[in-house]
């Protein structure tokens, strides 16, 4: 919760978002009052105040999941990012086949092919993001 607290701007201003004590605070991030926790509204409080959601993707990887922003890129079309997709997806696809050429994966090249993984996940939520646009604004787009 260290984290999150200083995301927000330290602990004597999360204690005015919450209106809780410093002190109150303070144990929250202390790993020796286990007891004193959050709630779950106050995270999505911070969360939302700090714009990062430092919690809710730790959570999201514990169960096995990634979190990734659904954000357009700025003035780029739907078009621009379907290219982008396609460019990033063909990276990973040749970084594979280079990887297994010897046909074994080395830690090395799994890192790799992680970052690449992760790259084509980027892409692909800014074109959710520029088709949700469409559909919020209710026109077509060419």
């Amino acid at each position: 919760m260290t984290s999150l607290v200083e995301s927000c701007g330290g602990q004597e201003r999360v204690g005015q978002i919450l209106v809780k004590s410093q002190s109150q605070v303070q144990r929250y991030t202390d790993p020796l009052h286990p007891r004193a926790e959050l709630s779950l509204t106050q995270v999505i409080t911070l969360e939302a105040v700090s714009g990062q959601p430092l919690v809710t993707a730790y959570l999201a990887l514990q169960a096995h999941h990634a979190l990734i922003p659904l954000l357009a890129e700025a003035d780029l079309p739907l078009a621009v990012d379907m290219a982008r997709f396609g460019e990033r997806a063909a990276a990973l696809f040749s970084r594979y086949a280079t990887a297994m050429a010897d046909h074994r994966l080395t830690p090395q090249e799994a890192g790799q092919l992680k970052q690449g993984v992760s790259e084509v996940m980027h892409a692909l939520a800014s074109m959710l993001a520029d088709l949700d646009l469409v559909i919020q604004e209710g026109v077509q787009h060419g």
